[in-house]
């Protein structure tokens, strides 16, 4: 997660910061005296444009990775509870089976027994 947010925000900074070159050098090539205060506004909108990217990166990728955290854990979840529920009815199941047979067994065995 940190990693992914380090890389969007390096990425976002050097971009915006390429753009912004760009955009000076234009404005100096073109008017050097007219452009001062264009310029001074521009590199504050980048500044202010570079930090909003940044904020909403972040926040939109702390809110995906929760998301896919709450998602994984569900889904875990689930699966270990069914798996759970499955071999605890397939116990139970054997146990039955298995004293209903004995029982059986012995019932069967003591009627077929001759008398004494």
């Amino acid at each position: 997660m940190q990693n992914d947010m380090q890389n969007d925000m390096q990425n976002d900074m050097q971009n915006d910061m390429q753009n912004d070159m760009q955009n000076d050098m234009i404005c100096r090539m073109t008017c050097r005296t007219t452009c001062r205060t264009t310029c001074v506004d521009m590199q504050n909108d980048m500044q202010n444009n570079m930090q909003n990217d940044m904020q909403n990166n972040m926040q939109n990728d702390m809110q995906n990775d929760m998301q896919n955290d709450m998602q994984n854990d569900m889904q875990n979840d689930m699966q270990n509870d069914m798996q759970n529920d499955m071999q605890n009815d397939m116990q139970n199941d054997m146990q039955n089976d298995m004293q209903n047979d004995m029982q059986n067994d012995m019932q069967n065995d003591w009627r077929k027994r001759p008398y004494s």
